[in-house]
């Protein structure tokens, strides 16, 4: 099965701006983030382009991979590591295949086990799952439980990628209910040190999972 990673950082412009992206980018992938996904869904497809380009570049060298998300029709760019889907497109999973490298990735947001069944049929790599959490992100809606994730990971066979008021703390519960990793935004991007604070997201997933520490 294609390696996915464990700590995935999903930009969101109201944190970070846009031209901003590519420095906190680099700078998460240096304490531990292993996918970037551009989630900007009112760019054009062609500042989509430049700005994916400039990510790309910016994390050129490290441990890391640059997913862009809901645009299966730019899979094709240069060095993209992946692409990232809602729920609502589980439909273009195969086509997003046909236009990725052979080692690049497809993963698909769900909220329900059908669509999580559904998106694993469709060829899926792996599932972004929540929320779990209460988050700010969602304001007024209760998180869905770790009871979610233990559901959707122990009925498919693809890794389970947990989102919603993750924090360093709570890690240990989405790990424990089957998730293969998280999802971040507020929680690194609004930190004043992305670096520092996706350390400690990455020291609390490995510790689960291997017993270890990032290094």
């Amino acid at each position: 099965m294609t390696n996915i990673p464990r700590l995935h950082l999903i930009s969101n412009s109201a944190i970070v701006p846009t031209e901003s992206l590519p420095g906190v980018a680099r700078s998460a992938v240096a304490g531990g983030v292993g996918a970037i996904h551009l989630r900007e869904s009112e760019l054009s497809d062609d500042h989509a382009t430049k700005l994916t380009r400039s990510i790309v570049d910016s994390v050129f060298g490290l441990n890391a991979i640059v997913i862009l998300n809901g645009r299966p029709e730019l899979a094709g760019l240069p060095g993209i590591g992946g692409i990232h889907l809602p729920e609502r497109m589980i439909d273009r999973v195969p086509e997003a295949r046909t236009r990725l490298l052979p080692d690049a990735i497809i993963g698909v947001s769900v909220h329900g086990l059908e669509a999580a069944r559904a998106a694993e049929r469709a060829g899926a790599d792996y599932l972004i799952a929540g929320h779990v959490f209460e988050t700010g992100s969602k304001p007024g809606q209760a998180g869905r439980g770790v009871e979610f994730i233990e559901e959707i990971a122990s009925s498919v066979a693809i890794p389970v990628i947990a989102i919603g008021g993750i924090t360093p703390d709570n890690v240990v519960r989405v790990i424990d209910a089957g998730a293969s990793g998280v999802a971040v935004l507020s929680g690194i991007l609004a930190e004043e040190d992305p670096e520092r604070a996706a350390r400690s997201y990455r020291e609390a997933i490995d510790l689960e999972l291997d017993g270890t520490h990032a290094g």
